[in-house]
Parts: structure tokens; sequence; C-alpha cells
């Protein structure tokens, strides 16, 4: 369990942090 939420939190920023780039982009 603490191995799926840890992946789910770094899917997460990973997520984030792509979605930022898109609006800097963009």
């Amino acid at each position: 369990v603490k191995r799926f939420t840890m992946g789910n939190v770094q899917r997460e920023k990973v997520l984030k942090y792509v979605s930022s780039l898109q609006a800097l982009f963009t």
C-alpha cells in the first residue's frame, strides 16, 4: 500500500510539473 501511495504522489508531482511547463510554453 505504501509503495502504491508513493508512486501515486510521484505521478501527481510529475503531472503538475508537466502542466506547469505547458503553461509556460503556451
